[in-house]
């Protein structure tokens, strides 16, 4: 009633902002001494005995009169409910809310001017509660179901099976703040995915001793990475390479390797391209990613 208390303020003082109560719904518990309390709150009515964290049961107001709320509650066991006969065709959101009332009769307004006021009460109280939740979805942390599920999409990080909300809001999070272009970091979050070292290197410089092959000079490999008549790898200007340790090139599949694509293709800087190579992969001819 906060809400419909202060639209009620609002008016000048000669408006009657009088409920106009009027006994409406009757309710009792089998057993006297057990202590019920009942609640009308939000559209709802519901009780417990004393002792009880759960209520016994919850019955909606809407769409029902006093007398038929009235009905389904004397059907519950343990409890009877009645309403007056002035009172049984009367609708039900009509009843007055109350938290936890240890009294024998819920009441019903009869002010007509809360029955202008109250539905409007209820719909700013629902957009006040729908606003809260939008703020809370605004925050990746806060962020759930399919709202989180928004934010994995903006940041082109897609949700894995089964991962619930916190492990996936968490890992979008870590993910951004993760510096990624750089060949370090690059290495970073290949060794993180794979669970070994991928050695990530630009192609367009010499590493290690130099080697001759056709008598042609080739630059990214030396003693490390056996080459073969067939080959020649020349500099090659915004690219980089991905060496993968010796043991790792059996068991890829072109799933796998498609998955090394958008990773990589992810994490990389804009205008590079990346090539593949496996040292032992029986040949040495890589191609792009």
């Amino acid at each position: 009633m906060s809400v419909l208390k202060r639209l009620l303020d609002f008016l000048p003082t000669y408006f009657n902002v009088d409920p106009m109560v009027k006994y409406a719904l009757a309710l009792s518990y089998s057993d006297p001494a057990a202590g019920m309390t009942f609640t009308v709150k939000d559209g709802v009515i519901s009780a417990r005995i004393f002792g009880k964290y759960t209520a016994d049961f919850e019955i909606t107001l809407e769409g029902r009169t006093i007398g038929e709320v009235a009905t389904a509650i004397d059907a519950v066991f343990g409890y009877a409910a009645s309403s007056p006969a002035a009172m049984t065709n009367v609708s039900a959101l009509a009843l007055i809310e109350v938290e936890n009332s240890s009294e024998d009769w819920a009441y019903a307004y009869t002010n007509p001017l809360f029955a202008f006021f109250d539905p409007i009460a209820n719909e700013l109280r629902q957009a006040e509660e729908a606003g809260y939740e939008m703020l809370r979805h605004l925050s990746i942390p806060s962020a759930t179901g399919l709202a989180l599920d928004y934010w994995g999409e903006y940041f082109n990080i897609a949700r894995s099976t089964g991962e619930t909300d916190i492990d996936y809001g968490q890992r979008i999070i870590n993910e951004i703040r993760l510096p990624k272009s750089n060949n370090i970091a690059m290495e970073m979050i290949l060794e993180r995915f794979y669970g070994y070292e991928i050695e990530v290197k630009d192609l367009n410089q010499v590493y290690g001793t130099m080697m001759w092959m056709n008598n042609s000079s080739t630059p990214v490999h030396n003693a490390s990475y056996p080459i073969f008549d067939s080959d020649l790898i020349s500099v090659e200007r915004a690219a980089f390479g991905l060496f993968f340790p010796n043991g790792t090139y059996v068991g890829w599949t072109s799933e796998q390797k498609a998955e090394l694509k958008i990773l990589v293709y992810r994490i990389k800087a804009a205008g590079y391209r990346p090539k593949v190579f496996w040292k032992d992969s029986g040949s040495y001819s890589s191609e792009y990613l």
